[in-house]
């Protein structure tokens, strides 16, 4: 629904900026606070897994390490001998 909503503000703005410039702003506001309604009203829908903190440290440690050598993130992919076409 926020995607819904972004996409009605950016083709509404644009037509309604040649007729007034503070509808055109204020339409977008409206059609995201409404995609947001409605997203919040269904999350407790959303199946919710708690945090692996394994995970989120072996994160953490990786993008500290990458900043703190200063190498690529590319480098600590853990399957070596896969050949990637970028």
């Amino acid at each position: 629904m926020i995607n819904c909503g972004a996409l009605i503000a950016g083709l509404a703005a644009p037509v309604l900026a040649k007729i007034d410039i503070e509808v055109a702003y204020f339409i977008p506001f409206v059609s995201m606070s409404f995609g947001l309604i409605v997203f919040l009203s269904f999350s407790k829908r959303y199946v919710r897994r708690p945090p692996e903190k394994k995970a989120l440290f072996d994160t953490l440690s990786l993008i500290g390490k990458r900043v703190g050598c200063c190498k690529k993130f590319d480098d600590s992919n853990q399957s070596k001998g896969v050949k990637r076409y970028v």
